[in-house]
């Protein structure tokens, strides 16, 4: 209801903005024939994408494990049904808005029912142009920041900033923001998230949504691009963030995105003190005072495209919020002792632990990461390919994904995408849930 109320008010007042530019002069015999013709000026366009489904994934769910018996994160080794994708984009003379509202129907294996999610949006974006230099926007989408492929240490708003799956989305959340164009190429911006809107990170027994505000510079030139962003949040956690991209002749492109981070919010292990009721268990996964310190995020990438056709890219990860040896040997302990307890109080703390393990408020959880991909979009004016590696250099896990789209026709496009985790160790990052996992399906554009 917040977001409604917060998105009603946005357009009602970007319309009364509008309105007061105007004169009309009117009489009982005459309306200005030009009036009209601005009050009509309306341009719109919709669409609609409906994504039908199969996905079977191969679950890691043995003792010793994060997941055992899939009872925290639950679930389906088997799914399938439709995702509809309506969007509607317009303009009406000095605002621009882009609607998105999603339902989501499965076929949830565990309940053995088929399931109609929720009703949510997607994106409900306005912008109001106030004049050439600033614009106003405001509603519920995805920012994005930074020039990382695969992952924005940059970003201070969203944890993942790349979809695993591509052909899924990452929820939104809600944002006023106020661009102002400078003189030579510079932009600056204003940004303020105001309302976690779907994001399930801030929920419960994850972390409380915190505001935060930014201000963001970003210089474009002729072959390359340079920003920077600073941001605090309402408990003076902070991010100074710095990328960059350049294009060296028509082939090769390289790129930086860095942060350096402190009070950051994530959780990690720690043997409980004996004063606290968790020492119920042998470990828990807290948000504690390891968090209030300097952490540096950064990735250098390149990429370079080919004379036939396909671009091959590659990136280094270091991330400098991942466990350090103690914790990473208390989480493999945590992990494997987990399953042993019976208790009704016992086994509620470990799920809240395993829970916090699947998703500890950063995506990687190692400290070096090499990631890489190969593709082409429009082969043949038919299809798009890319097959992705992405390896762990402290506990040597990986992962091997790639996904096929072939246009049958400018309606109808069949898609497949595989994934396929290897690591020795229950706890390798990219081993920790999934071991492999198949999703295919149709998508019709109306």
């Amino acid at each position: 209801m917040k977001f409604y109320l917060i998105f009603y008010f946005v357009l009602i007042t970007t319309h009364l903005l509008a309105y007061s530019k105007d004169k009309y002069e009117t009489d009982s015999l005459k309306i200005r024939k030009d009036s009209v013709a601005e009050l009509v000026d309306f341009h719109g366009d919709f669409s609609l994408d409906v994504l039908s489904f199969y996905r079977a994934v191969n679950l890691k769910t043995e003792k010793g494990s994060i997941n055992f018996n899939n009872q925290i994160a639950e679930l389906d080794r088997s799914d399938f049904g439709l995702y509809f994708r309506p969007s509607y984009i317009g303009n009406w003379r000095k605002i621009k808005f882009d609607i998105q509202p999603r339902v989501n129907t499965e076929f949830n294996q565990i309940k053995n029912q088929y399931e109609i999610n929720k009703f949510y949006l997607q994106k409900a974006k306005i912008d109001f142009q106030i004049n050439e230099n600033l614009v106003i926007r405001g509603g519920r989408f995805f920012k994005s920041i930074g020039t990382g492929m695969f992952t924005n240490p940059s970003n201070p708003f969203f944890i993942e900033t790349t979809p695993l799956n591509p052909k899924l989305e990452i929820y939104p959340q809600d944002f006023i923001e106020f661009g102002i164009q400078l003189k030579n190429n510079f932009t600056l911006n204003a940004i303020a998230n105001i309302d976690k809107g779907n994001d399930s990170y801030y929920e419960a027994p994850f972390f409380d949504f915190q505001k935060k505000y930014a201000v963001q510079l970003d210089y474009y030139g002729s072959s390359f691009q340079l920003g920077s962003i600073v941001a605090i949040d309402q408990v003076k956690s902070g991010l100074l963030g710095i990328y960059g991209q350049k294009n060296i002749g028509r082939s090769i492109v390289v790129w930086v995105d860095a942060s350096m981070r402190n009070k950051v919010q994530r959780f990690y292990p720690r043997a409980p003190l004996k004063q606290e009721v968790a020492d119920l268990v042998n470990y828990e996964m807290i948000d504690g005072k390891e968090n209030n310190k300097y952490t540096l995020q950064s990735v250098v990438g390149m990429s370079y495209t080919f004379s036939f056709g396909p671009t091959i890219s590659a990136e280094y990860y270091l991330n400098k919020m991942g466990f350090n040896k103690t914790q990473l040997d208390d989480f493999a302990k945590m992990i494997y002792y987990s399953s042993d307890y019976n208790f009704d109080i016992t086994k509620e703390l470990s799920k809240r632990n395993m829970a916090r393990s699947l998703y500890p408020g950063m995506r990687f959880i190692r400290d070096n990461y090499i990631f890489s991909q190969f593709g082409q979009n429009d082969v043949l004016g038919k299809f798009n390919y890319f097959v992705r590696y992405f390896n762990c250099l402290d506990d040597q896990s990986q992962q091997f994904s790639g996904m096929i789209e072939l246009n049958i026709s400018d309606k109808l496009e069949l898609y497949s995408v595989l994934l396929f985790n290897k690591g020795e160790k229950p706890f390798g990052d990219f081993s920790r849930i999934i071991k492999n996992q198949i999703m295919a399906g149709l998508i019709y554009r109306l």
